[in-house]
């Protein structure tokens, strides 16, 4: 079994009853701040750039992501991509 598997497995498994209370508190944590983060992110740049990119065609995100930036949109951009 893969870890890929393993992992779907746990999730299938595991039932809400089954977390405990302090696992279910940091995770409601977790998920407002990344909503608070998404909503904040929308007044700058990056997050407007973001915003456009959402409902461009596919030539345009392609431009934009590859597009000259300050160091702060390279660095978020290497970020969002894992590297």
């Amino acid at each position: 079994m893969t870890i890929t598997e393993r992992l779907s497995e746990f999730s299938r498994a595991t039932r809400y009853e089954d977390l405990p209370a302090e696992v279910i508190e940091k995770a409601k944590l977790l998920v407002l701040d990344t909503v608070g983060v998404a909503i904040g992110s929308t007044a700058l740049s990056f997050g407007q750039d973001a915003l456009r990119l959402r409902t461009s065609g596919h030539r345009q995100r392609e431009r934009a992501l590859f597009a000259p930036r300050p160091a702060c949109h390279r660095t978020m951009r290497r970020w969002s991509m894992g590297s």
